[in-house]
């Protein structure tokens, strides 16, 4: 059995990436290309010419290139229990907001301050913070679906996925009572 002091000097925070394009303008761009290059047209009758969906297939690929770099991942860090249950004392749930009513917070809110003091940005193998202004500038850039996503990422790693994640690992193990002895 690992020593008690051991497996806290070793522990490691749950994290999740969650991944967002800032030129969102180009969706229709992009939304038009695909259409061309899953379209099932023939080559325009010239001997050799390549079909429409080829070109546009083609000029998917270069645009999803150009687009790559113009993602932003964010990971999304669990916050420590105790801080975690004071935000959410915090912020009570919005009057005849149903999700929050059912969590006893406000989702949104805490979210959001979360975000900013655990939220980073990841570059390459490095992990950067996002200070309070970049936070702004982000939350303000951002689709509502994508605010929605690192909603989503800020509550299942600190709420939801840490308790589902322990139960798979036990699942089964002698060393949970369900299982003893069978």
């Amino acid at each position: 059995m690992t020593d008690l002091d051991a497996l806290l000097d070793e522990a490691t925070p749950a994290f999740e990436d969650v991944r967002i394009c800032l030129d969102g303008a180009r969706r229709a761009e992009w939304n038009a290309l695909a259409e061309q290059a899953m379209s099932k047209d023939d080559a325009d009758g010239r001997l050799g010419a390549k079909s429409p969906a080829a070109v546009a297939k083609k000029k998917l690929d270069a645009l999803a290139d150009e687009l790559r770099e113009r993602m932003l991942t964010i990971r999304v860090f669990a916050v420590p229990g105790t801080q975690w249950a004071a935000l959410k004392s915090k912020n009570p749930p919005r009057k005849g907001d149903r999700q929050d009513e059912a969590q006893g917070y406000n989702l949104e809110a805490v979210a959001r301050q979360a975000l900013i003091t655990h939220g980073k940005r990841v570059s390459g193998d490095k992990v950067e913070d996002i200070n309070a202004g970049q936070w702004g500038k982000i939350l303000e850039k951002i689709g509502g679906g994508d605010f929605q996503t690192l909603i989503y990422a800020v509550i299942g790693v600190n709420q939801l996925v840490g308790q589902q994640f322990v139960g798979l690992l036990v699942k089964g193990s002698p060393a949970t009572s369900n299982s003893a002895g069978k």
